[in-house]
C-alpha cells in the first residue's frame, strides 16, 4: 500500500513539473542592430530594434559587460520595451560567447528585475554587419 502511494505521488509530482515548464509563452523572433557607446568602454554597447518593431513594441538595451580575457563574458543589460500600454525597463543578466573566427556572438539575457521579471532573450549577433537577431519570452 505505502509502495502504491509513494509511485502515485512521484507520478503526479512529475506531471506538475511538467506543466509548470510548459505553460511559458512562446518566443517571440525580435532583430536589429547594435553600436558602440562612447565613453563608455570598448566593452560596452546597446542593442535595439531599430525600426524593426515587435508586437510589444520598441526595444532598447544597453550592455554593462566586465572587461575580461577570453570569449566568454558576463554582464548586466538595462533593458526597455516600449509597449501600447507603456514602458516596461528592468536589469537583466547578460552572458556573452564570441566566435572570433566568423565574428558571431551568442548572447543571453535573462534573471530580470524590475517590470521585465520573467523576461528571457536570446540571439546571435555578427560583427561583420552590426546586425543580430535571435527570440524573447516572458514568463507566465
Amino acid at each position: 500500500m505505502k509502495k502504491t502511494i509513494l509511485i502515485l505521488a512521484i507520478v503526479l509530482v512529475l506531471t506538475f513539473m511538467f506543466t509548470l515548464t510548459a505553460s511559458a509563452t512562446q518566443p517571440t523572433p525580435i532583430s536589429g542592430f547594435f553600436y558602440f557607446v562612447d565613453p563608455w568602454g570598448p566593452n560596452d554597447y546597446c542593442i535595439t530594434t531599430g525600426e524593426n518593431y515587435t508586437p510589444d513594441g520598441f526595444l532598447v538595451a544597453c550592455v554593462d559587460q566586465l572587461v575580461k580575457p577570453g570569449l566568454g563574458a558576463h554582464g548586466t543589460m538595462a533593458l526597455t520595451i516600449l509597449t501600447a500600454d507603456g514602458e516596461l525597463s528592468g536589469t537583466c543578466a547578460y552572458n556573452l560567447r564570441t566566435y572570433d573566427i566568423y565574428g558571431i556572438a551568442r548572447f543571453v539575457a535573462n534573471r530580470c528585475t524590475g517590470d521585465l521579471a520573467g523576461f528571457h532573450m536570446r540571439g546571435v549577433g555578427w560583427a561583420a554587419n552590426g546586425l543580430w537577431e535571435g527570440s524573447y519570452h516572458f514568463d507566465p
